[in-house]
Order: structure tokens, then C-alpha cells, then sequence
């Protein structure tokens, strides 16, 4: 879903969200939030062109699961309604 809609979005739209995810991990970082195994691997799944983000993020991996655990896109994803 989250693919997708960077897919969807204008270019402007997209590459906004993904600074916005890349400022997370950047404060990740700065503030000692997380481990440096996810910061890495974040970093690597958020560069480039809005394309290869989208298709990192749906391209399964050893640390699929792991990093949708600590994504750096909470804020992007939709509310759970109770």
C-alpha cells in the first residue's frame, strides 16, 4: 500500500514523504533511537529515485519483517480504527 502511493503521488508528493521518512531515521540516529543495524538498512531503502524506494519497500528480504517493526513511516501508514 505504502508503495503504491508513493507510486500514485505526484513526483513532488513522493519525494517529500520519503525526505520525511529519511528525517526520521535521521533523528533515529542523532537521538540514539535505534540500532545502527536499522539505521543502515533504512537509509539504503529510502535512497534513490522515488521508483527504487517504492520497489524496496515491497521487495521481500531476511529483514523484512524486522524493519516494518521499526519503520521509519509510522506516519505515512493508515490509523487503525478500534
Amino acid at each position: 500500500m505504502l508503495a503504491a502511493r508513493l507510486l500514485a503521488a505526484p513526483q513532488s508528493e513522493a519525494r517529500e514523504l520519503i525526505a520525511k521518512a529519511r528525517a526520521v531515521v535521521d533523528r533515529w540516529e542523532r537521538d540514539r533511537l535505534c540500532s545502527r543495524h536499522y539505521i543502515s538498512r533504512w537509509r539504503a531503502l529510502l535512497a534513490g529515485p522515488v521508483e527504487r524506494v517504492a520497489r524496496a519497500l515491497i521487495e521481500p528480504s531476511d529483514w523484512t519483517d524486522a524493519l516494518f517493526q521499526n519503520t521509519p513511516w509510522s506516519f505515512a501508514l493508515p490509523r487503525r480504527r478500534t
